[in-house]
């Protein structure tokens, strides 16, 4: 009774293999980079929606997530050792003001985005 208990331990060991490494969590206030793009989204209320945090409605507190990004973009290029060209994919849904999409587009070119991608969506 011993022996296929200790075959049996062996089986189930000996593919074992070291764990995976241990990543920490994504801080949520930092939405994730594709190269030097950032993207983002406006919903139908105005509010800037960004993956992990809470829709952002003050203007003041979308251009110090702005400016923050763009100061993580600078840093990611830094690293690569490549030109520092910004950009915004934003997508906005096909209700959201012109006006509010507009000022969002201004200032995100003020700060220093190069380029930017605009995309309406709907509701379905």
């Amino acid at each position: 009774m011993r022996v296929p208990t200790l075959l049996t331990a062996f089986i189930l060991f000996a593919g074992v293999t070291a764990a995976a490494p241990i990543r920490p969590p994504r801080i949520t206030d930092d939405p994730p980079l594709n190269g030097q793009t950032l993207a983002i989204g406006l919903n139908s209320d105005g509010a800037l929606v960004v993956p992990g945090r809470a829709p952002l409605t003050k203007a003041e507190d979308v251009k110090l997530f702005l400016e923050v990004q763009i100061g993580r973009i600078k840093k990611v290029a830094d690293a690569n050792k490549e030109e520092f060209s910004a950009a915004l994919a934003l997508t906005a849904d096909s209700q959201s003001a012109y006006a509010r999409v507009a000022d969002l587009l201004s200032l995100a070119q003020d700060l220093g985005f190069c380029k930017v991608t605009l995309r309406a969506t709907t509701k379905e």
